[in-house]
This record gives C-alpha cells, structure tokens and sequence, in this order.
C-alpha cells in the first residue's frame, strides 16, 4: 500500500490494483503504480492502455477504490500516455543500495529472477554475478 498526499486533505491510502472512478461514477481501470506525483492507471482487461494521472486529480481513495475529482472524460484527457520525466519513480531514479536499506531497517528482497541454475552452485555463480551475494 502507497499513502500519497493531495492539497489540505492530508494522506489517502491508495493501493496498487484500486479501481479508479470518475467522479460521475465511470469505471477507468486499476492503479497500477503510485508515485509521488502520478498515478498509473491501467486500463483494460489486460491493462493493455497505461495513463499517467497527476497524484492532484484524486478527490478520495482506500485500498480497493480511487475517486477522481472530475468526470472520467476529462481525466482521460488530461492523462498522459507516455511516462512523466518529473516522476521520480520513472525519471533519474537509481537502485537504493542494500547497505544503506540495512542501515535503515529493510531487508533485501529476495529476486525470483536469480538463480536460473540446474544446481545450487550455478545458482550462487548466478546471484554473485548480478551482484546479490
């Protein structure tokens, strides 16, 4: 779950794979992402259309639901259909190092991609060269 801010209203807990509405009550699709100022929204069954909505276009939220602040017709046109560069998840963003995510108490993820090997020593040759171990 992802907590975003939008004007005075304070924090709005919004969580990935949210059905976003319109505020005419028009079905858009699913958050597919959270940052810090857009949403992702995904569209279609497959989530084959991907739109870019300003954080500021959503009137209220809870982990299953997203209501915007205009109807459905004028989010979509004023969505974008291509990645934001001002988005800091797209934009410059970088790997945060797992000796500063120790530092601060989060543990490193485990990788389902790591470890293709037939074997346990394939396996660790594998981790080691993408620098996991």
């Amino acid at each position: 779950m992802a907590e975003t801010t939008t004007g005075n209203e304070g924090k709005i807990a919004i969580s990935e794979g949210a059905e976003v509405y319109g505020s005419d009550g028009e079905q858009w699709g699913r958050v597919e992402a959270v940052g810090a100022k857009y949403l992702t929204i995904a569209e279609g069954l497959l989530g084959q259309r991907q739109y870019y909505l300003p954080i500021s276009f959503v009137a209220c939220g809870d982990p299953d639901r997203v209501e915007l602040n205009v109807p459905l017709v004028d989010a979509k046109a004023q969505a974008l259909t291509e990645e934001p560069r001002d988005e800091p998840i797209f934009g410059e963003s970088v790997p945060i190092l797992p000796e500063e995510m120790e530092a601060i108490g989060i543990p490193e993820p485990e990788r389902a991609d790591v470890g293709t090997g037939e074997d346990e020593a394939e396996t660790e040759r594998a981790r080691r060269a993408k620098g996991m171990g």
